[in-house]
C-alpha cells in the first residue's frame, strides 16, 4: 500500500506542474474585468429600487389623503407625519414625505414631495390630482 502511494506521488511530482504566474494572472485580470462591469450595474438597479420606493410611497400617501377627506371633508391636507401616526399610511425605510401646501384643503391644488433619503435622486412630487412626477413640487 505504501508502494502505491509513493508511485503516485512521483507520477505528480515528475509528470504534472501547477498552473504558471501568466495563467493566474490571466484569470484575475478576467476576474477584474467582470467585477468592473457588475457594480455600477448593480449599484444602478439600487437607485432605481429607492426611487420606486419613493413613487410607491407617494402613490400610498394619495390613497391615504383621499380616505382622509372622506372622513373630515373640510379639513386641510394632512402631513405624512399625521396619517402615520393614525394608521392611515406607512411611508418605506429611507423615504421621507413632506406636503408643501399643508393649508390648502384636500378638495384645492396642493402637492406633496418624496425623497428617498438613501437614493441619490431629487425625488418626486404627486399632485392633487394623483400624477406622479419626477423632481419637487413647482
Amino acid at each position: 500500500m505504501i508502494t502505491r502511494i509513493r508511485k503516485i506521488l512521483e507520477k505528480r511530482a515528475n509528470g504534472e506542474s501547477g498552473f504558471t504566474l501568466v495563467e493566474l494572472l490571466v484569470v484575475v485580470i478576467i476576474i477584474g474585468i467582470l467585477a468592473a462591469i457588475a457594480i455600477p450595474l448593480y449599484l444602478n438597479q439600487q437607485k432605481k429600487a429607492h426611487d420606486a420606493a419613493a413613487k410607491s410611497d407617494l402613490g400610498n400617501f394619495k390613497i391615504a389623503v383621499a380616505s382622509y377627506a372622506v372622513d373630515n371633508p373640510t379639513a386641510t391636507v394632512p402631513s405624512a407625519t399625521v396619517l402615520e401616526t393614525s394608521g392611515d399610511f406607512v411611508a418605506t425605510d429611507g423615504v421621507t414625505i413632506t406636503v408643501s401646501s399643508a393649508t390648502a384643503k384636500v378638495t384645492d391644488d396642493w402637492c406633496a414631495n418624496g425623497v428617498a433619503t438613501n437614493g441619490t435622486t431629487a425625488g418626486f412630487h404627486i399632485t392633487a390630482s394623483g400624477s406622479v412626477e419626477s423632481g419637487p413640487c413647482s
